[in-house]
Parts: C-alpha cells; structure tokens; sequence
C-alpha cells in the first residue's frame, strides 16, 4: 500500500515560502539602494538578498514528494511520478541542521530527477538533533530490497 512519506508542507517549502520571501526581500533591498549614501550598510542586505534568493531557488527546485510501499520510492516533481526500486538506492542521508529537516537519497544511477531524491518528512515535534524514523524506515526498505552481492547503506 502507498503511503506518503514526504510531508505535506512541502509544498509550502517549495512554492510560497519562496514565493513571498525573494520578492518581498526584494523590495526591502531596492529600498535600501535608495538610501545607501545614508547607510553603507544597505549594500550588505542587497547581498543578503541574492545569496539567500539562490538559496531558496536551489533548495526548492531539489524538493520532491515521495511515497513508498514495500518495494518502491515513488518520487514526483509535479505531475509527473517515477518509480524508483529500493535496490537503486545507494545511501540514505538526513541533515540536522537544515530548517525544515530534509532527507537525501542518493541513487546508484541517475533518475528523470537526477542522482539525488531531496525531500521534507512529515514533521515531529523536538526532533532537531534527533534521527527522523522515516530514515531508519527507509534504511530498512532499501535492505530488504537490495541483492546479496550490493554494499549496504
């Protein structure tokens, strides 16, 4: 049985956050621009601005919604989804200090998405330096699914 892993703010993580920081930020900048014989400092938040604009885009276009049942990864970007067997994954990464937590599966041979599944898990509440279940959960999978002679993860 399907069963969503990725969480449903993803979305959020992907399309809105984003979607009102750059612009927003934004606008804060040009602002600042106007007074930067007043305040040097103003180009320092035009900077700001654009390192984190790159951020966010880099961080949102990676982002995908994932699925499993006992055998497959279902990543989709969109409207298009992929099947993913659980033998095709190499190594299950989680990084603690990315706010929202994320979860990087990398793949033995490059997916339609790329080498590397990126994806937010549902969230728990006092998780930050804790593991998510979701990697041991699919740490397992990828176990019970890989053949003999493959390295583990």
């Amino acid at each position: 049985m399907k069963k969503q892993i990725s969480s449903e703010a993803t979305v959020f993580w992907k399309y809105i956050f984003p979607g009102f920081w750059i612009p927003l930020m934004g606008i804060g900048a040009i602002m600042s621009l106007f007074h930067i014989s007043e305040e040097p400092a103003a180009g320092l938040f035009v900077g700001i601005w654009l390192v984190g604009s790159s951020y966010l885009i880099g961080f949102a276009r990676r982002l995908r919604v994932v699925s499993i049942d006992e055998r497959t990864l279902f990543v989709s970007a969109g409207r298009e989804e992929i099947q993913i067997p659980f033998s095709s994954v190499e190594r299950v990464k989680e990084n603690f200090w990315a706010n929202p937590k994320i979860i990087t599966l990398t793949l033995k041979q490059p997916s339609e998405f790329g080498e590397k599944v990126v994806f937010v898990p549902t969230s728990l509440f006092f998780a930050a330096f804790r593991s998510h279940p979701t990697v041991e959960q699919i740490r397992k999978l990828v176990t019970a699914n890989r053949s003999p002679d493959s390295p583990g993860v």
